[in-house]
């Protein structure tokens, strides 16, 4: 049985209401949800929000389940892991501990279904594991350097870096989702420690976070769907 689990809170900070806001004429949450639907992976979607508003959309969109998490769950500073560990235990899966269950972020509209099938291959071979798509950094990370509030740059001492990590690539999380088996979603309180990833090109990530990342995203989007490229 392979479920899941979409966490959407209401009171998102820097986007305000970013899970509901329109993305083309949609919801961004929606995108979500249809891709989720069009995979045909999940014997079960469900929406995890303290929202009533995002629980109502989700219920429209005929989610197979919604919980309604309580708000000391919906804070800035909760974990994945702790969201999902309440959706196991609310929906009584804990004993079932090989059901494979996928957290997708709501926002995520350049989500390849494509990488969520290869990611639940590689999750049956190392069973142990969260397995989430990542992408390396560019520019490369050491080649990083600040600048202050009138755009004057700092100077930073990356030389140790650079001559320690040269042509070392450096990945980050895609923000996109993470595939676990019920057993490793209860055993783990830390998703990145216990973890390999699949590599997806950087052209596919977008994490949201602000108005200039919104905007990225909808011009990757764009073209993404113009070039019928695989979603």
């Amino acid at each position: 049985m392979k479920i899941a689990i979409i966490p959407a809170r209401g009171n998102s900070k820097r986007i305000r209401k970013k899970n509901l806001k329109k993305f083309y004429n949609k919801p961004i949450i929606q995108w979500t949800i249809e891709k989720l639907k069009k995979s045909k992976l999940f014997d079960l979607i469900i929406v995890s929000s303290e929202d009533n508003k995002i629980l109502k959309i989700s219920k429209k969109l005929k989610c197979d389940l919604t919980i309604k998490r309580p708000k000391k769950l919906s804070g800035d500073d909760v974990t994945t892991i702790a969201v999902i560990k309440h959706a196991i235990k609310k929906i009584n899966i804990e004993k079932k501990i090989n059901i494979s269950v996928c957290c997708v972020y709501p926002c995520n509209p350049l989500l390849h279904i494509k990488d969520l099938k290869f990611a639940l291959s590689c999750l049956h071979k190392h069973k142990e594991k969260f397995i989430f798509s990542a992408t390396d950094f560019s520019p490369q990370f050491d080649a990083a350097f600040e600048i202050d509030k009138n755009n004057n740059v700092i100077s930073k001492n990356t030389e140790s870096v650079a001559k320690n990590k040269k042509n070392k690539l450096f990945y980050h999380d895609a923000g996109q989702f993470y595939w676990g088996f019920v057993k490793t979603w209860l055993k783990y309180n830390n998703i990145h420690k216990n973890s390999r990833i699949i590599e997806i090109p950087n052209w596919k990530v977008v994490d949201i976070n602000t108005q200039n990342d919104w905007n990225k995203a909808k011009a990757l989007f764009k073209f993404i769907r113009f070039n019928k490229n695989d979603f």
